[in-house]
């Protein structure tokens, strides 16, 4: 529901832009990963964070929260000892080698031609980390321009909406 608040996002699926396709992949990678902590459910989840790094390389950043439950649950069960978290070493491996070959069978450019690959893979981090060559302030009271921009004030007022209402479900459940 956030996304459709946003008007660039509902322009973009209009247009078919990859960030509607890469933005799917995502949702459908977290959701498996947190319905089913397993490490079947973990290894589906990285097949579709590879289709969505395929997409757009952004999909990289969701990667790491399709393992984050498998381990989190794994760790949950047993003693946290040294040997246990070891363990985990060989399923997030698995879990790296499904969404590099996701990737590589739907981009064979990137493995035929890596050196290009890299080398703008690097310049889209660098121009990424500037906020696409705009240096804004880090000061988070300064965002609501850009929170706005992008949102609209329905999405304000169904974002605010969103954190009071997690707040008092926090607040109650720490009271009770």
């Amino acid at each position: 529901l956030t996304f459709l608040t946003m008007p660039d996002f509902v322009r973009f699926s209009a247009m078919m832009h990859p960030d509607t396709l890469q933005t799917f992949f995502v949702i459908v990678s977290l959701g498996i990963a947190f319905a089913r902590p397993s490490f079947g459910g973990a290894m589906v989840a990285a097949l579709f964070a590879g289709l969505a790094f395929s997409t757009k390389y952004v999909g990289a950043v969701a990667l790491p929260f399709c393992f984050l439950p498998f381990a989190l649950s794994t760790l949950a069960r047993e003693e946290l000892t040294i040997q246990n978290v070891m363990r985990l070493f060989w399923p997030g491996l698995a879990l790296i080698g499904i969404f590099l070959a996701v990737f590589a069978l739907t981009n064979p450019y990137a493995v035929a031609d890596y050196h290009s690959f890299f080398a703008g893979f690097i310049a889209q981090i660098k121009y990424s980390s500037t906020g696409h060559g705009l240096v804004e302030s880090a000061n988070p009271l300064l965002w609501r321009r850009t929170i706005v921009n992008e949102f609209g004030v329905i999405g304000m007022i169904y974002l605010l909406g969103g954190l009071l209402l997690s707040l008092g479900f926090v607040l109650f459940g720490l009271w009770r």
